[in-house]
């Protein structure tokens, strides 16, 4: 089934606990994931709880679970802006924190981010770890005002980036990137995008796994405005946008540098 949007909102799980006594190297318990679906859409605001801390007679502290773990099923994630879906932390040394959301390989899922996902405190974590099909991600995170969603495994189908201001818009730090993703971007600004360059809009991503970069894959953000991706190492990719109608009518910016807008 396919499940609903979540609300906005943010739900904070509990901090981990100091594990009970025992002999050195037992481990404790890992944290308990909160929502674990096939089909059902997980809320925005979702917390992963913490691991259980170790203690000082050498017990190992648990892992953190992740906040969201879809099992199987088509599936739907709207985090709204103000939202937050974060890992639990990691109980100590050893211990991994938790991903935001855990994508397996039997389950499908859209995603509309317009608020936070990130991984819990601690080492391992990502705001997306995906095995499994990510159809559509929309993603406004990033910019000056927060740092960018990070992304593990097999890349969404469809990726759109949100252009706010240099403050906020999208961007995506992606490890281990599998598949082949169809880039685009979006903005509630039209016509008032200026001619400027979003740095750092995709990382870790080789140009053979985007189908639609370079001048010749440029794409109508709004009449006479263009964007288009571009990368210096193949790898980390600006966005350029050219705002045709502001440019033709402002004669001191006629010339457009190629290293504004990151054409290769």
């Amino acid at each position: 089934g396919t499940g609903g949007p979540g609300g906005s909102g943010d739900v904070t799980g509990s901090d981990g606990s100091g594990g009970n006594p025992g002999l050195d190297g037992t481990a404790g318990e890992n944290g308990a994931s909160p929502t674990t679906s096939a089909g059902a859409s997980g809320p925005d605001g979702n917390v992963g709880v913490d691991g259980v801390s170790g203690s000082s007679l050498g017990v190992v502290g648990g892992n953190g679970a992740a906040a969201i773990v879809l099992t199987s099923g088509s599936n739907i994630i709207d985090n709204q802006a103000g939202g937050v879906i974060s890992g639990g932390a990691s109980g100590g040394s050893g211990a991994t924190a938790g991903n935001g959301i855990m994508v397996a390989s039997e389950s499908t899922v859209d995603i509309v981010n317009l608020g936070l996902i990130s991984g819990g405190v601690g080492t391992g974590a990502y705001g997306i770890n995906n095995s499994g099909t990510v159809t559509r991600l929309v993603n406004a995170q990033g910019g000056t005002d927060s740092s960018a969603l990070t992304y593990k495994g097999n890349l969404p189908v469809a990726y759109t980036m949100v252009l706010n201001s240099q403050a906020s818009y999208g961007q995506l730090a992606v490890t281990n990137a599998g598949g082949l993703t169809t880039v685009g971007a979006t903005t509630d600004l039209g016509t008032g995008l200026t001619t400027q360059k979003f740095s750092n809009v995709i990382t870790g991503v080789l140009g053979d796994l985007i189908t639609n970069h370079g001048a010749s894959h440029a794409f109508t953000l709004a009449n006479g405005v263009i964007g288009m991706l571009g990368s210096t190492n193949d790898s980390d990719w600006d966005m350029g946008v050219l705002n045709f109608g502001q440019d033709l009518a402002a004669p001191q910016r006629t010339t457009l540098e190629q290293r504004n807008y990151g054409v290769r």
